[in-house]
């Protein structure tokens, strides 16, 4: 379902072996292509936490674009399909910007497409990653970005935000 946010007429979504629902490519994706824009509304941390109060399953769909604040779904009863893209600690997809999620190599039909949450969000995330990688790091806790070769590794791939982290640390 689309609301606010834009998920390419590449893809689609069905079952993940990740996590619920997840994003798949119809057809082969190129490297660069453009998967999704999050649209939405934008929550302070305090709004964000009455809401996942109230409906904890929200807490999965919300992408932290600045300290304190985050671009959610504007309507918790009905998810962008946009936000459904489910993490891996070996992603096929990355984030560009703050909002914008491109392919980082070719996508084959049927695949499912994933980006590594750590990318884009650092605070309040604590979760036992079961993406299936082989180079799963296990626990996702917001802490990855701090790590030289977490760096390296996804150096065109960090939000504004965590690029400005990482220059403020300098």
């Amino acid at each position: 379902m689309r609301v606010d946010s834009y998920l390419s007429s590449n893809c689609y979504i069905g079952k993940s072996g990740i996590e619920g629902l997840g994003v798949f490519a119809k057809k082969k994706i190129k490297k660069g292509d453009m998967i999704l824009i999050w649209g939405g509304r934008i929550l302070s941390s305090a709004e964000l936490a009455n809401i996942v109060k109230k409906a904890p399953e929200f807490d999965f769909f919300p992408v932290e674009v600045a300290n304190g604040f985050y671009i959610a779904p504007s309507n918790i009863h009905q998810i962008d399909d946009a936000y459904r893209i489910n993490h891996s600690c070996n992603p096929n997809a990355g984030i560009k910007g703050q909002t914008l999620v491109v392919a980082r190599k070719d996508i084959h039909a049927g695949e499912e497409i994933c980006f590594d949450y750590e990318t884009s969000d650092i605070i309040n995330m604590s979760f036992i990653c079961t993406c299936g990688s082989k180079f799963c790091r296990k626990k996702i806790n917001g802490n990855s970005w701090k790590k030289k070769n977490f760096q390296k590794k996804n150096t065109n791939f960090l939000s504004i935000y965590l690029k400005e982290m990482l220059r403020s640390q300098i």
